[in-house]
Parts: structure tokens; C-alpha cells; sequence
């Protein structure tokens, strides 16, 4: 600024330069909400299914013009079981004030073992040589079915076929 000059605005060359200022009026240019995505920080068996606890881990970014994010997300885990578990993130806001949370669904857990029934045989009973019945088993598993066919294997005994199996 000049005394009388540009920036003083009494225009006059007298000792003082006059600036009246003014409030200005600061626009937020950040409207969009950030983004937050998850992901399990485990893989799931070749069949998807998990049979433990699963934490997602959450990230949040925030597209420009970006004010910042306060803080990223915790860690969430997921403990039920289930076929479609979902988890939501807690919500996560840029300094503008735009809020959002992230979600993830489609998480399998089976905490539960399957059941195998045995038929046929009976456990400490004792048989005929030649009278043995047929030993089968049957595996069950309500949540996320077996994974093959219940088999048994014989073992014990003498190679004449005769002693405890």
C-alpha cells in the first residue's frame, strides 16, 4: 500500500494510510462425504467359510477438494456365525463435517463342528469273527454342510482277521 495511493482508502497523502477491511466470507468447498471401504484381514477356507472370529479392517479417504479426515476407522470384529454376517464401520467425518460409514456383507462363520452318527458297529461290543456287521457313518452340518463323504478306516487286529478292531 501507498500513502494516497492504492490500498489507502481515503486517497489522500497525508501520513495515514486508511484500510476499512471488511469481514470476509470463507466458502467451504468440501460437500462430499468420505469414502470408507473394509475388507477381512483373513482369507476364508476354499469354501469362504470361516469357523473363528473375523476382524475387517476399515480405511476412509476423502476425495478432493479433501478438508481432511479426522480419523480413520477402528477395527471391527465380527463374532457370530452365521451365512451372510455383515459388518458397519463406526462413522467417519472430514473436517468439513460430511459423515459416511463403510460396510461389508457376505462374511460366512461356522463355528459349530459337524456331527458324525455311526451305524452298524457299537462301540466296545464284541463280534463273531465272520458275523461283523457293516460299519457306515453319516456326517451332518446344518450351517455350512461336510466338505466329502463320512468314510472310517478299520485298524487293530491280527492278519488272520481275529483280535480287537
Amino acid at each position: 500500500m501507498t500513502d494516497g495511493g492504492i490500498g489507502d482508502d481515503d486517497g489522500e497523502a497525508n501520513g495515514r494510510i486508511s484500510d476499512p477491511g471488511g469481514i470476509a466470507i470463507v466458502r467451504n468447498l468440501d460437500s462430499v462425504a468420505p469414502t470408507v471401504t473394509g475388507h477381512a484381514a483373513s482369507q476364508p477356507n476354499a469354501n469362504g467359510w470361516y469357523n473363528d472370529d473375523v476382524t475387517v479392517q476399515w480405511t476412509a479417504t476423502d476425495a478432493d477438494p479433501s478438508s481432511g479426515i479426522v480419523a480413520q476407522p477402528s477395527d471391527t470384529v465380527l463374532d457370530g456365525e452365521g451365512g451372510d454376517l455383515s459388518a458397519d464401520s463406526v462413522p467417519v467425518c472430514d473436517v468439513a463435517g460430511n459423515c459416511s460409514t463403510g460396510s461389508v456383507s457376505g462374511i460366512k462363520i461356522d463355528r459349530t463342528k459337524p456331527s458324525v452318527d455311526v451305524a452298524g458297529v457299537e462301540d466296545g461290543k464284541t463280534y463273531t469273527l465272520g458275523a461283523v456287521p457293516t460299519a457306515s457313518c453319516e456326517a451332518t452340518d446344518t450351517l455350512s454342510g461336510v466338505d466329502g463323504a463320512c468314510e472310517g478306516t478299520l485298524s487293530g487286529g491280527t492278519a488272520n482277521g481275529v483280535g480287537d478292531f
